[in-house]
Formats: structure tokens, C-alpha cells, sequence
């Protein structure tokens, strides 16, 4: 048996680079990649996708010579994103909602609402010297399966590639403009590329896992919006200015039914307060999301308002879960149309098989996290029980 078996993320151990590349592209606005099935980049069944890094690096000009760059707001700052990822999606049959499609400004508020953001991009408020107009970037957004932050999760929710037979992640690049305070449009140019690498841990037993999915749905009225099941680590609105959310009034906020009952009801609270207590349960890692509202000047000028926002390294059955469905009902503060991102683990009995050499049979034994039961007896009831791994044997 080969190394790479008897030593559980041997690569990690040894210090080397544990992530392989499944995409690479030159910028061309609005060009749709060919889908990258991780498989075909020679990953096998048995090794687990840890994490999704999506990677930047180039130059971006200003006609005029500008001699910096700056980001003043959070829409300067997001249209990084929008340059360089028109729209995204990851999927396969077994696992369809990895990345639900999406622009890169929603998955990039979808890893900030969770206290993630870019590195390698401008501080808010900060002048980059652009020397003749030339901005050069290398910046790294990273999409994790993995939760170390939270101790009693970890990698439950990190999928294996034998699950990713078909399908694959799939990108259409985006306008190639990023804008600036300091004046002018920058363009990307033909030779910055786009590289996605997926970090990865071998020689684990193959397991079959409810993933993460980062979901993003537009609604076109305040009420009656519908939300699938499953178990939501957040839950938030973009484009939404929390200042800018009248407070206090009769029906302001947002109001979740979880199977049928009013779980949030409309609590005239003001929406900055909300902002408030969420950015105060980012531990660790959220210290950079705190920062980037503070570079602001105030945490309530960010374009997020969170519905669902426990602290980050919460258990997760403190989680809301819903059977049936979650239904969203906006106040009168906020428009007409919406949307919403969203980091949620759909339930086990979702999860297809998965296929090909060291595939996953059908037989095994169902391994329990360890989560308290909820208040039915029955086990199978238990909360996590229902997205808890499947180690398989046979």
C-alpha cells in the first residue's frame, strides 16, 4: 500500500502544498470556462475537498495614469469580484448545491457573512500605488469545507471527490473593471489569469457527507419567500446598508417561519444593532470583516444585513434547522425585490452516490457527530444526525 495511505494529509505534514490546480484561464470579459471536474485533474475518490481558492493575480491599467488606487466603499471593493467572476457555480449529480450560481460579489459576501475575506486586496481607505496607471494584484479568496473553527464540526461538511464524478466548477468571467476613489476605471488586462486550487487531505476513510452549500436566491416580493431545508449557518441580505434601514418601525426587519412557526418575528429593533452583535460573534478569523468595517468608518455603512448569524464557532445544534422549509417575509424598510446569500448543509437523505474507483457503496453504518438530541427521542431525530458523515465500508 502506498504512502499516501498509511499517512493520513501526509502532504500536510510534510510541509508541502497540499492543494492542485483544476483551472486556470487569461482574462477575457465575459468568457465562459469550460467545466473542471476535479477527477480529471487527477484527484481520487478518497481525497476530501478541504477547501475551494480561488486565486488572482495581474495587472489591472488606468488609462490616465492614474498614481494609486484606493477603495473608499464596500462596492469599490467588491468590484474586484465583479472584474473577475461574472458568475459562478459548483456542482455534481451527487452533491448539486456546493456553489449555487452565483455573481462573485454574492460569494463574496456569502464567505463574509461566515468572517472570511480577501487577502492580497487594498485596505478600505488606503492609497496602492498604481505607477503609470498599473495596478498589480495577487489576491486569494478562499471558499472553506472545512470548519476549524469550529471544534465540534470541523471537516463533517467537507465532501469527498468520489461524490464529484460528473459536472464540476463552472465560471463565466466578469466585466474586468474595478474602480477606484482616487478616479478612473481600472481594465484587467489579457495576461492576469484566474486560477481556482482545491486544498485537499488524502488517505482518509472515504466518507459520504451532507457539503456546505453557498446558496444565493432573488425574491421579487416582501412576502412568502421560500428557503429549502436544512440546517443554515447564516443567513443574510446584501445590497442593504443597515443605516440606511429605517428603524423602529411597526413591521421593519425580517420576519423567518421555520416549519410553519414564527421563529424571528418583526422586532422594530434597529438593523445597526443587528450588524453590531453579529460582527461581535466573529472570533478569530472575523477580526478581518471587523476591520474591513471599520476602514468604513462605521460597521453599519457595510452592504450586509444578517437574518441568521450565530457566532461563528457556535455548535452547530444551535443552528436553526427547518423539515419543511423557511419562509422570509421583508419589512416595509426594506424593497420591494430581494436577496439573500446563504451558507446552509442540506440534509443527508439529498446527497446522491458516488461513483468510479474507490467509489462508495451502498453499505456502511451511520456515525453521529455527537450533537445533543433535540426534543424527539428518536435518534434518527437528533439534530446533526441527519448531516452527519457516513463512513462506508465494504
Amino acid at each position: 500500500m502506498s504512502p499516501r495511505h498509511n499517512q493520513p494529509g501526509s502532504v500536510k505534514g510534510q510541509g508541502l502544498d497540499n492543494t492542485r490546480q483544476i483551472l486556470q484561464a487569461n482574462f477575457v470579459a465575459a468568457a465562459a470556462q469550460p467545466v473542471e471536474n476535479p477527477r480529471q485533474r487527477g484527484f481520487a475518490s478518497d481525497d476530501r475537498m478541504d477547501k475551494l481558492i480561488l486565486c488572482f493575480d495581474g495587472t489591472a491599467v488606468e488609462p490616465g495614469a492614474q498614481a494609486n488606487i484606493q477603495f473608499d466603499t464596500q462596492a469599490q471593493y467588491e468590484s474586484f469580484y465583479s472584474a473577475w467572476i461574472g458568475q459562478i457555480r459548483f456542482n455534481s449529480a451527487a452533491l448539486p448545491e456546493l456553489i449555487e450560481q452565483q455573481t462573485g460579489i454574492r460569494l463574496s459576501q456569502n464567505c463574509l457573512a461566515d468572517g472570511i475575506v480577501a487577502t492580497g486586496l487594498p485596505a478600505l481607505g488606503v492609497p496602492v500605488a498604481t505607477p503609470g496607471g498599473v495596478f498589480t494584484f495577487r489576491v486569494r479568496l478562499e471558499i472553506p469545507y472545512t470548519s476549524e473553527h469550529q471544534s465540534r464540526v470541523q471537516a463533517a461538511h467537507a465532501p469527498y471527490m468520489g461524490y464529484l464524478f460528473d459536472n464540476g466548477l463552472q465560471i463565466t468571467l466578469g466585466d474586468g473593471n474595478i474602480t477606484s476613489s482616487a478616479g478612473g476605471i481600472y481594465a484587467l488586462q489579457a495576461t492576469a489569469q484566474l486560477t481556482a486550487r482545491i486544498e485537499y487531505t488524502s488517505g482518509l476513510p472515504i466518507a459520504k457527507v451532507s457539503a456546505y452549500s453557498y446558496m444565493n436566491r432573488t425574491f421579487n416580493a416582501r412576502q412568502g419567500n421560500d428557503l429549502p431545508t436544512g440546517v443554515y449557518f447564516s443567513l443574510g441580505c446584501p445590497n442593504q446598508i443597515p443605516s440606511a434601514l429605517l428603524p423602529q418601525a411597526i413591521d421593519s426587519g425580517v420576519r423567518v417561519y421555520i416549519d410553519g412557526q414564527e421563529a424571528l418575528p418583526f422586532s422594530e429593533s434597529d438593523p445597526c444593532t443587528n450588524v453590531s452583535n453579529w460582527l461581535a460573534g466573529m472570533t478569530g478569523r472575523g477580526a478581518t470583516v471587523r476591520a474591513l468595517a471599520r476602514f468604513l468608518g462605521d460597521p453599519a455603512d457595510l452592504s450586509y444585513y444578517p437574518i441568521i448569524a450565530n457566532p461563528v464557532n457556535s455548535h452547530e445544534a444551535l443552528r436553526p434547522e427547518s423539515d419543511a422549509g423557511i419562509v422570509l417575509d421583508f419589512g416595509t424598510n426594506f424593497a420591494v425585490a430581494n436577496e439573500i446569500v446563504a451558507k446552509r448543509v442540506p440534509f443527508m437523505s439529498t446527497v446522491g452516490q458516488g461513483q468510479g474507483a474507490c467509489a462508495p457503496c451502498n453499505t456502511g453504518r451511520l456515525r453521529v457527530a455527537g450533537y445533543p438530541l433535540s426534543s424527539t427521542a428518536d435518534p434518527s431525530r437528533a439534530k446533526g444526525s441527519r448531516t452527519a458523515p457516513q463512513i462506508l465500508v465494504g
